[in-house]
């Protein structure tokens, strides 16, 4: 029953390409461009503010110190 629903599924997306409308005439203006380049930075920006808030936990986890934290002149202190 799945493999028949599905051969008809891939038979209708291949009928939808086949005879579907060849020219979208779509414009895309200026203001296109710099929502896509805003978006961009704003996840590299939102991405180096994740990596910053865990940056100890991520720097803990590959050097294999767990649950040991610096004081103030960077030495380590166990809890």
């Amino acid at each position: 029953m799945i493999e028949r629903s599905l051969g008809f599924a891939v038979w209708m997306v291949i009928g939808f390409f086949a005879f579907g409308i060849t020219h979208a005439q779509a414009y895309l203006d200026p203001g296109t461009s710099s929502m896509i380049l805003q978006a961009v930075i704003g996840a590299v920006a939102g991405a180096l503010v994740v990596i910053k808030l865990y940056w100890y936990k991520l720097t803990s986890f590959f050097k294999g110190r767990v649950g040991t934290k610096t004081d103030a002149r960077g030495t380590d202190k166990d809890e």
